[in-house]
């Protein structure tokens, strides 16, 4: 017989010769009437078949049986079996010559011509053949079967391993007849095995606490259609009184006979927890450092020059309002209320003769007032801010169309902040009195940076600002009060 043919036609006309030789098993009752059904059952099978007589002699064979030995149908016929396919001696005999009256099912193995072990399932029957005893065995290779099996083995194997080896992870499933939880939850805990079984012994060291919470999780998500991963929190008590911090993830299953269960894993993530209260820790000192940092230069410019520090309150104010009304996010209106309220820092630098001078500046008091920008930025550029600070306060001057100082930079070059800091800082130098000029009022101040939006101004910032004004908005000391606990917390 062929391992495979070309055509299907060519295996009909195989089977069709071989079928004229081929002796017709003679079964009792509807067998004996259905003779032609049962060889045609007895040919297309997978499985190997074969009948064999008291002594191990082949009555009748399968082209199953055929493809396996790689031989026809006539040089099997009144062989033993065993010239054939030899038997793997570590396992249960494949041939058998006591014929017993009655059914037999088992495993074994066989070696096939090319020394391959493979393993098989075996169900054997009495018999009659021709009115003679014999015995009707069907082969089932199972080799598949087995390393899906060795497989899942393997795998069961590696997850015991794993939960050996790891006691801060624990599998359980909970909500079925049979619960289960994996053994090393009593490395993780400390209590002797009897005392824990199952998810419900867990529930009961819950902190009392967070078990209220935990238990309104878990029953909204069950009652829910939602499928996906649940994650929940809470301290549990080991052995000893200690406190552990457990993250418990699990999901919904049902299983094949539709019994619907949770199975998650339960993993102690206390240094996890620890870690993350030190850090917040630090985090809140670092703000309160920065905020003592913003606080003291406020102050330094306040002793320095009380009008300038009154000044950088207000613009802030004001710049805050302007960046709400174009809907900024939080961080960025925290970064420009920090950078207004000390934009003129680098005046601590400038003689106070200067800054107080009733009448014009010439030339190069005039210059030396356009440097403050860089020494604010000299000042604050080796502070750790959590926004980039040091470059608005070096940009604030800076003008839309790249006519200004220090650097020239114009449209988006510009930071953003600095942009609307700008604005802020015109309009409330021009409503406020100077040594050497009286308010000029906030309707020549609106018209300042109407008339040069788009070229000295941000068009953007200039409609956002005129909005805020429209809005009611008036420089006021409650309005100028910087709540550095709202942005520093």
């Amino acid at each position: 017989m062929k391992e495979n043919y070309d055509s299907k036609e060519e295996l009909i006309k195989e089977f069709n010769n071989l079928q004229e030789n081929l002796k017709i098993i003679k079964r009792p009752g509807k067998i004996q009437d259905a003779n032609e059904k049962f060889r045609v059952l007895f040919e297309i099978s997978p499985d190997i078949i074969f009948v064999q007589d008291n002594a191990g002699k082949i009555l009748d064979v399968n082209l199953s049986a055929c493809r396996l030995f790689g031989l026809k149908y006539e040089n099997i016929i009144d062989k033993n079996i065993e010239e054939f396919v030899k038997h793997n001696p570590n396992s249960t005999p494949f041939i058998s010559n006591n014929l017993i009256n009655g059914m037999n099912f088992y495993e074994s193995t066989i070696v096939d011509t090319n020394s391959n072990l493979i393993p098989v399932e075996i169900v054997s029957n009495f018999i009659k053949y021709n009115n003679t005893d014999a015995k009707l065995i069907i082969v089932r290779d199972i080799s598949k079967r087995k390393l899906a099996e060795q497989r899942l083995y393997n795998t069961e194997m590696r997850m015991a391993a794993l939960f050996r080896n790891a006691p801060k992870i624990v599998l359980y499933e909970t909500g079925r007849e049979k619960e289960f939880i994996s053994g090393n939850i009593h490395q993780l805990l400390g209590f002797m095995n009897h005392n824990i079984n199952c998810k419900k012994d867990i529930e009961n060291l819950i902190h009392k606490d967070d078990f209220p919470i935990v238990k309104l999780k878990i029953t909204k998500w069950m009652e829910s259609d939602i499928q996906n991963e649940l994650s929940v929190w809470y301290r549990i008590f080991k052995n000893d009184g200690t406190l552990l911090w457990i993250e418990d993830r699990m999901v919904k299953v049902v299983s094949g006979t539709n019994e619907k269960y949770i199975t998650g894993v339960m993993m102690d993530n206390t240094n996890l927890k620890t870690t993350e209260e030190n850090l917040k820790e630090s985090y809140l000192k670092l703000q309160k450092l920065l905020q003592e940092t913003v606080t003291g230069l406020i102050a330094a410019v306040e002793i320095r020059d009380p009008y300038t520090a009154g000044h950088q309150k207000r613009v802030t104010a004001l710049a805050m309002d302007i960046a709400k009304e174009m809907r900024l996010d939080k961080e960025t209106i925290d970064g420009i209320c920090i950078a207004a309220s000390i934009h003129d820092i680098g005046k601590i630098n400038i003689p106070s003769g200067i800054l107080s001078k009733p009448g014009k500046l010439s030339s190069a008091e005039f210059d030396l007032i356009k440097v403050h920008p860089v020494y604010g930025y000299e000042i604050l550029k080796n502070i750790e801010f959590p926004w980039p600070i040091a470059d608005i306060v070096l940009q604030h001057h800076e003008r839309y169309d790249g006519s200004s100082y220090p650097k020239g930079l114009s449209g988006n070059d510009i930071l953003l902040e600095a942009r609307i800091i700008c604005v802020a800082d015109v309009i409330e130098s021009m409503v406020s009195h100077r040594p050497y000029r009286p308010a000029l009022g906030i309707i020549e101040a609106i018209e300042e940076i109407h008339s040069n939006k788009g070229t000295l101004y941000d068009p953007k910032v200039v409609d956002a600002c005129t909005a805020v004004f429209n809005n009611g908005f008036r420089f006021d000391e409650e309005k100028s009060d910087i709540k550095f606990s709202e942005i520093f917390h």
